[in-house]
């Protein structure tokens, strides 16, 4: 993003792609991680671009760090999709799950915290579904 030229808005099917496989390089398991992406043509302003890859960078690196850490195989789905002027990100991991007793609000881990900062900075909201494995679902305004 910041390598980019100066814009006021930047399409995140250019963005996102790239970014996750700059995350994903840094895990020594990352071979052995597939990334499926669906990203639709979504122009967004450079500030809300960056909040939403720091929230990608943080579900990303907690997946790679706990979801495969019993088995090393896995998949890592990001949907993006705008409808009626809202979007939606959904983060899909089919790892060992996000236990029950642990939410947004309750973690104690910084990187939960962080993309709850962060997706109440972006005036969001955040649902996590534990059904075979972990989906994180943000949805806001553009």
């Amino acid at each position: 993003l910041y390598h980019s030229e100066i814009k006021t808005t930047l399409n995140i099917k250019e963005y996102i792609p790239s970014l996750v496989n700059e995350i994903i390089s840094v895990f020594p398991h990352k071979r052995s991680v597939k990334i499926i992406s669906r990203i639709d043509e979504i122009n967004l302003n450079s500030s809300l671009l960056s909040t939403v890859g720091l929230i990608i960078n943080e579900l990303i690196s907690n997946a790679m760090k706990y979801a495969f850490s019993t088995r090393g195989e896995g998949i890592i789905t990001i949907i993006a999709s705008k409808r009626n002027g809202r979007m939606t990100l959904r983060f899909e991991d089919n790892g060992s799950g996000l236990p029950e007793s642990i939410t947004i609000e309750n973690s104690t881990g910084f990187g939960l915290q962080l993309v709850g900062m962060l997706v109440h900075q972006i005036n969001g909201t955040i649902t996590i579904e534990r059904d075979r494995g972990t989906q994180y679902i943000i949805e806001f305004v553009i």
